[in-house]
């Protein structure tokens, strides 16, 4: 009986140590901030990990306030004005072969030189760019449509005409060419001419059945 009195307190102690550390790495993973590893309660959300401020705080930022209203687009109208282009680089082959024409030999005289003349690399827009005065560039804009024949509906009538006439039966015929005509196509007109003013055939019969006629009353004998 001893025994197992013993054997039974060791195996509360040893219950109740399981018990506080599982409490304890419980406590450590609730207090560590990671949501991963955070354990939530039965039947509850997963507390959480950050200090989010009070429930009237607002997220977002503020609006700016737009200086130019729609009066002001309406009333005035701002001009595009094309960026100041950065400066080329000095064209020094051209400054040298000026300074041999002005016997600009030494390096302090063509220092001189270059100083007082600024002769700069043409860009490429600057060696394509043709300046034409009182040139406009461009389309001409459609003219405006008038109100009148929009509300008088005159577009509409005339769109109807249109699709009257084009699905009209067409009563014209395509005239004829009058062309030389040859003999060949001469003879053939008259012959088909001939043909159909030529009396009707009459059924064939033997000549001895001519003169015999019929017993019987039909439309055919008619």
């Amino acid at each position: 009986m001893q025994i197992d009195n013993k054997i039974l307190s060791l195996q509360n102690k040893s219950a109740i140590m399981l018990e506080d550390k599982e409490d304890k790495y419980l406590q450590f993973l609730q207090l560590s901030g990671n949501f991963l590893i955070v354990k939530d309660s039965m039947g509850k959300s997963k507390p959480t990990t950050r200090t989010l401020p009070e429930s009237n705080h607002i997220y977002g930022l503020k609006p700016k306030s737009d200086l130019e209203g729609v009066g002001s687009l309406l009333s005035s109208w701002s001009e595009h004005k094309s960026s100041s282009l950065p400066k080329s680089d000095k064209d020094f082959k051209k400054l040298n072969a000026l300074c041999l024409t002005q016997k600009a030999c030494t390096a302090p005289k063509q220092r001189a030189f270059r100083q007082h003349s600024d002769i700069r690399v043409k860009t490429a827009s600057q060696r394509s760019q043709i300046i034409v005065p009182d040139m406009i560039f461009g389309m001409s804009a459609k003219p405006s449509t008038p109100i009148k024949a929009v509300l008088g509906n005159f577009y509409g009538e005339l769109a109807a005409d249109l699709n009257r006439t084009n699905y009209s039966p067409k009563t014209q015929r395509k005239a004829v060419s009058s062309r030389k005509s040859t003999l060949s196509f001469d003879r053939r007109n008259n012959y088909i001419r001939s043909s159909l003013q030529s009396s009707p055939k009459h059924e064939f019969k033997l000549k001895k059945f001519l003169s015999v006629e019929p017993r019987t009353i039909t439309r055919r004998n008619k």
